[in-house]
């Protein structure tokens, strides 16, 4: 990854630490966690989905509003995009920021975040970070 890149992804961190006066690593290690039990996106269920985006986005997102706008299906709908773009997610699940190329993948997270957005609504989901 661009070094600039690197070193503003950081300071964007340590800002909202020192904002906060804590790092919430407990909730988004967690999130994380149950995400990589995942063995194979194409399998995906709607379980698999609803503990750790509705943790997410509630505790570490501070998103509580959003859960509550989501339609009914929610989890039916996100686990469906996933399976649909399974092999774009094995792929991303594989690389590590430190070392990949943003700009070489910039498509394909922009088709995934589309597909996402669909589903979750356009302020709900993480923003890519795409400079």
């Amino acid at each position: 990854m661009d070094n600039k890149i690197s070193e503003e992804i950081k300071r964007c961190v340590e800002e909202q630490m020192k904002e906060w006066g804590f790092s919430d690593d407990l909730i988004y290690d967690s999130c994380v966690k149950a995400v990589e039990e995942i063995k194979n996106f194409s399998e995906i269920k709607e379980r698999d989905i609803s503990g750790p985006v509705k943790t997410f986005l509630d505790s570490w997102g501070l998103m509580r509003r959003v859960i509550v706008t989501l339609d009914e299906d929610w989890e039916n709908q996100l686990a469906n995009t996933i399976r649909e773009n399974c092999h774009k997610f094995e792929k991303f699940r594989t690389l590590h920021l430190e070392d990949c190329n943003i700009e070489e993948l910039k498509s394909e997270i922009a088709d995934c975040y589309d597909a996402i957005k669909d589903i979750v609504k356009p302020i709900q989901q993480p923003k890519p970070c795409i400079y």
